[in-house]
C-alpha cells in the first residue's frame, strides 16, 4: 500500500491556510496515485475516458500544472481502482472509570 504523509500547518481556520491544505493534501495524493496508475500499467486515456476528461486534461492534473481539487483526486482514485483511507494513529484513550455509589 502506498502511503503519503501530509505535514498539517498548525493553525487551521482561515480561508488561505485551509486552501493551502487542501493543495498540499491533493498534489501528495496525485503524486502517489499516479505512481500506481504507472504500476498499474493503465494508460491516461483509459483514466480520461473513465473520469469524463480528455486525456491532456489527465496529463495536466498528473503533472500538477493546475490546482488539483480533493473531488478530482477522489475521482482520479476510484478509476485506477483506489479508494483513500483516513487512519486514527493516536493511541487509543482508556475511558476512566466511574466509582459505583
Amino acid at each position: 500500500m502506498a502511503e503519503a504523509e501530509i505535514d498539517t500547518p498548525p493553525e487551521l481556520g482561515d480561508a488561505a491556510s485551509e486552501a493551502a491544505l487542501e493543495q498540499a493534501l491533493s498534489e501528495a495524493l496525485m503524486t502517489e496515485l499516479v505512481k500506481l496508475r504507472k504500476k498499474r500499467k493503465i494508460g491516461q486515456g483509459g483514466i480520461a475516458e473513465a473520469i469524463g476528461m480528455t486525456q491532456s486534461r489527465v496529463s495536466q492534473i498528473e503533472n500538477l500544472k493546475r490546482n488539483v481539487h480533493l473531488e478530482t483526486v477522489l475521482v482520479y482514485a476510484r478509476a485506477i481502482g483506489c479508494k483513500i483511507v483516513v487512519e486514527d494513529e493516536a493511541p487509543a484513550q482508556t475511558p476512566k472509570r466511574r466509582d459505583a455509589p
